[in-house]
């Protein structure tokens, strides 16, 4: 093993970082060599993170000792020792705060308990869980303020907040915010607008940090003015957030979100109730130039119209647009989209309007001619029709991926369409029931066709698939010749299931025999 050079180990190390950090520390300890190669990769993500699970016990006795395992503090506290060269290895610093004061049941066999008695805590039990959580809150800003001291190259640092204060009084959930100070004002860098001018205390010089905000969809915090420490302290240098449901914020608490952060690279909302025009405004004056990536999904109210006129028209460098499940009511007239100026549009690359009812028609084609760096598109359960995917598969498509599941609209016109998709690897077309289930329906004889026309495709979706249908066994065949190439119709049939996922790998160039009982789409 001495033999070995550093740069073949690190390529080693690097793979194991990926697939298992465990191994990679047992590694560390097998020679000096490897501490000195793996100790870089075991630092460079480092997490703090709290761990005040529920549990998945009854008794007030097991409960108690859930909450109160010493590992996970001392596993914190362990940093404070840790050697200062070791601790200049971390370069991205994500802090996991998670508090859940509910007994989750993990067995099979929930003894028949109602959510009542499932989540039946006793005050006092949820109050001490709650001051360990603090507390290890504390000492995680201990750490936080040893790292920045001892580190002049950290660049990410990430705030997971997976926090459950529902339950907790309100005189000791601002605990939780006095906390969240602490550790947001333990980065020097946060009080300057131009952080890569700041030595820290040791004397070298401290890089520009990028700071990332998430709520989990689990988090229920009393306001969300609980996270103002992190917005006012580290407004500037905040690049992302992430809120995964967003129910309890207002449109005017969105607005001051946005006004007050960035500029931003990325913006995730879900399930917000309602976001005005104001608030894209907003977005627009601060974020166009730099947002790469936007996701606004299952918003309850939107003002579309703002949407497109003000910040998408502006957008220059947004490579991922997400409104899954969003546009199912328009708030104004849909002539009025005709005023979209889609030309910054160049740069997207991935655009999902999957439950999107309301979208108008005119909105696709509009995309379509503009977003010619478009690779990924999922456009299921709307009106998209034939029309709609023959605009976007032109003769220039760059397309990849395409999900189109749950239209009705497409029909096996759009058969000959798909030929044009030579890039595309991943093609799902579950339940389009106008393609499967017309008269001039789409056989496996035309999947199979496709399949060799389209030397890249690894997957496709199709179904249903029942066996009153006509061309039943041939739709057997072709998923049983996928894992072989010989094969039964017994075997077949018993392996065909509703929805068939096909790795069209296999199938490409394989000689099949067709059982054809009526003609099909391809061939008229």
């Amino acid at each position: 093993m001495a033999s070995l050079d550093d740069d073949s180990l690190c390529c080693v190390f690097e793979h194991l970082e990926t697939v298992s950090k465990g191994t990679l520390a047992v590694c560390a300890g097998a020679s000096r060599q490897f501490k000195r190669l793996a100790t870089r990769l075991l630092y460079r993500h480092l997490v703090l993170d709290t761990r005040i699970p529920g549990g998945s016990v009854l008794s007030r006795d097991l409960v108690e000792t859930h909450f109160t395992r010493p590992q996970h503090k001392s596993h914190i506290a362990a940093f404070l020792t840790m050697p200062i060269h070791e601790l200049e290895q971390v370069r991205r610093l994500t802090i996991h705060l998670r508090f859940h004061p509910r007994i989750r049941i993990e067995s099979p066999d929930p003894f028949e308990l109602d959510d009542h008695d499932l989540n039946q805590l006793s005050p006092t039990l949820i109050n001490d869980a709650w001051a360990e959580f603090i507390a290890r809150c504390s000492l995680i800003h201990t750490v936080v303020a040893r790292i920045v001291a001892a580190n002049s190259m950290l660049h990410t640092l990430e705030y997971v907040v997976d926090v459950d204060s529902s339950c907790i009084e309100v005189q000791l959930a601002r605990r939780f915010y006095l906390s969240l100070s602490r550790i947001a004002n333990a980065w020097p860098v946060s009080n300057l607008s131009n952080p890569s001018n700041l030595s820290n205390p040791n004397g070298s010089l401290l890089s520009s940090v990028t700071v990332k905000l998430q709520l989990t969809s689990e988090s229920n915090l009393a306001s969300p003015l609980y996270l103002s420490p992190v917005i006012t302290t580290q407004g500037s240098q905040i690049s992302a957030i992430i809120i995964e449901n967003a129910e309890m914020w207002v449109d005017a608490q969105l607005v001051q979100l946005v006004a007050s952060v960035g500029p931003l690279k990325q913006l995730i909302l879900k399930k917000a109730m309602g976001l005005s025009s104001s608030f894209f405004k907003e977005l627009q004056q601060k974020h166009a130039n730099s947002l790469q990536e936007l996701e606004l999904n299952g918003v309850k109210r939107m003002d579309d119209i703002a949407l497109f006129d003000s910040f998408l028209a502006a957008s220059k460098w947004l490579r991922r647009l997400s409104l899954e499940g969003s546009l199912r009511t328009w708030a104004r007239n849909l002539n009025e989209l005709g005023r979209f100026d889609a030309s910054n549009l160049t740069s997207l690359e991935e655009l999902n309007l999957r439950a999107c009812n309301g979208f108008p028609l005119e909105g696709f084609h509009l995309l379509a001619q503009r977003c010619t760096q478009l690779r990924v598109l999922e456009a299921g359960e709307t009106t998209f029709g034939d029309t709609e995917l023959q605009a976007f598969l032109h003769a220039k498509n760059l397309l990849t991926r395409v999900d189109v599941r749950n239209c009705p609209e497409l029909s096996p016109v759009s058969w000959a369409a798909l030929r044009s998709a030579k890039r595309i690897r991943w093609l799902n077309l579950q339940n389009c029931r106008s393609m499967t289930d017309s008269a001039a329906m789409i056989t496996p004889k035309c999947v199979y066709e496709l399949i060799q026309v389209l030397p890249l495709l690894e997957t496709m979706l199709v179904g249903p698939i029942f066996s009153a249908k006509p061309h039943f066994l041939d739709w057997c065949a072709l998923v049983c010749a996928q894992n072989t190439s010989s094969f039964s119709y017994e075997a077949c049939r018993a392996n065909c299931d509703r929805y068939v996922e096909l790795k069209t790998g296999r199938l490409r160039g394989l000689p099949l025999s067709w059982n054809m009982t009526q003609p099909s789409a391809c061939e008229s």
